[in-house]
Order: structure tokens, then C-alpha cells, then sequence
């Protein structure tokens, strides 16, 4: 398996908070398989001198400008079309990972070769319907399941071929889910027909370093979750699709 961990910065938090998650990803007490570790910025961002650093020092870490700002997905979609043969694991830029965190999403892989594993997810309750009422109980096994939908905070592995072609289809992102990368990934893992599971709970979990870091700056997962913009771009991906709005029509929690 060819691993490349993947994850985006921009504002404050790439001076304030990815230092910081950088340092845990490159402490992981098992990195079998892993090549690289790829940081993408904006073109005008100015990388501070420190994360400069632990690229001159560890050789696996790479700073890269990204070919155009797409927020949060920039996380994954570049990743993507330079490493369509690799399996992509992204990380945020404002969270503590634990020491096995790497090691858990591949061994939890390893069991179940086909699916998107998640570190944290949520049933999906209802689909397609009004604000909110889409989310369910927390995710907790390895069940696979199309229902369960994956948070991105706290990492998500992509195995190669588990996303629909669309998934890096720059003009479908910026008009219909810009600014949530989860709402985007998952459609696209339900048009590839990937079901999704879970790191079991009983684990160290990764901690937000701050709700809202000192300059000012707020996670876009955490505006997501909190103006509920995330049902917003499911319903306008579902609206766009209507094979997969029939196709979700027909499942349920019982029906996996």
C-alpha cells in the first residue's frame, strides 16, 4: 500500500495551528508504507518560517502551493489528481493526532480493503430532505455501510478507485459544494457505489487544538456544523445527481 496524508491551510490557522498538526503526523509510531506528507497552501499564503523548517528537516513533508484555492477540499483534490494510484489520507490543520493514529486507519483498512475508513462518522438518519435532519448516531464499528458519513476532521483514508470520477471536477465543486469537503467526498463515494467505516471507538481520538484559534479564525468544519451549511450542499449534490437521489430513496439504516 502507497500512503500519501494529505491536508490544506490557508488564513490563520496556517501561522496559528499546522505547525502544530504537522508535528503529530510526523510522530506517528508507525508509518508503514507512507511516503509522503503533503501540506497544500495558497499561492499568496506566506509559509511561516517554522513549517519551512520541518519540511528542510524531514524529507517526507512537503509544502506545496496549490494549483487553485478550493478551501477545504484542496485537502484531497489535488492529492488526487497527482496520486490517483495511491491511497490518500487527509488530516486538518487545526487538530492533535494521537501517536497510532496512522496505524489505525491502516490496519482498519487492511480489514476492510474496499471502504472509505473514517476516524469519525455519523449514521445518516434521513437523506435528502430539510436542514439537520440528516445526521444520526455516532458511528462506532467497523460495519461497513453507504450511510455512514465520514468527518474529516479527525482523518479520513481513501483507498485508489474509491471516489467517482467527479470528485476532482473543479467547475461541479465550486457550484455545488464549495465549502464542505465531507458533503462533496461522500456524494462522490455513494456514485463510486464505496461504503464507508469505522476506526473502532475504543481508541485515542484526535483533539481540536483550538475551537477558534487566536487570530480569529474558525474551522470551515466547525461553521459547517454549526450553521448547518453541510445539509445545505448535500441537498444542492443530491438536487444535481438525480440517479443518486433516486438510488438513496431506497436506503435506510436497515438497508446496507
Amino acid at each position: 500500500m502507497k500512503v500519501i496524508i494529505s491536508l490544506a491551510s490557508f488564513g490563520a490557522r496556517l501561522t496559528e495551528s499546522a505547525y502544530r498538526s504537522v508535528n503529530t503526523l510526523l510522530d506517528q509510531n508507525i508509518d508503514t508504507g507512507l511516503e509522503k506528507i503533503i501540506l497544500w497552501v495558497n499561492g499568496e499564503a506566506e509559509v511561516p518560517w517554522r513549517l519551512k523548517t520541518l519540511s528542510q528537516v524531514f524529507k517526507r513533508f512537503e509544502i506545496r502551493q496549490a494549483p487553485e484555492d478550493l478551501g477545504p477540499l484542496s485537502k484531497l483534490v489535488w492529492a488526487l489528481k497527482e496520486y490517483p494510484e495511491h491511497t490518500i489520507i487527509t488530516a486538518d490543520d487545526d487538530m492533535y493526532y494521537p501517536r497510532n493514529w496512522y496505524m489505525r486507519l491502516i490496519s482498519t483498512a487492511n480489514r476492510h480493503p474496499s471502504c472509505v475508513v473514517a476516524y469519525h462518522a455519523k449514521w445518516v438518519k434521513k437523506l435528502g430532505i430539510t436542514t439537520g435532519a440528516w445526521r444520526g448516531e455516532q458511528a462506532q464499528s467497523e460495519h461497513e455501510s453507504f450511510i455512514i458519513f465520514p468527518h474529516g476532521d479527525t482523518g479520513i483514508l481513501y483507498p485508489p478507485g474509491s471516489l467517482h470520477p467527479d470528485a476532482t471536477n473543479l467547475a461541479l465543486i465550486k457550484k455545488l459544494s464549495r465549502g464542505s469537503s465531507d458533503a462533496w467526498f461522500w456524494a462522490m463515494m455513494l456514485l463510486q457505489r464505496t461504503k464507508c467505516c469505522c476506526v473502532p471507538f475504543n481508541h485515542s481520538r484526535p483533539i481540536s487544538i483550538c475551537e477558534i484559534n487566536t487570530a480569529g479564525g474558525t474551522s470551515l468544519w466547525r461553521q459547517n456544523q454549526v450553521r448547518d451549511h453541510i445539509s445545505l450542499y448535500i441537498n444542492q449534490i443530491i438536487n444535481h445527481y438525480p440517479e443518486l437521489q433516486k438510488w438513496l430513496q431506497d436506503l435506510s439504516p436497515e438497508a446496507n
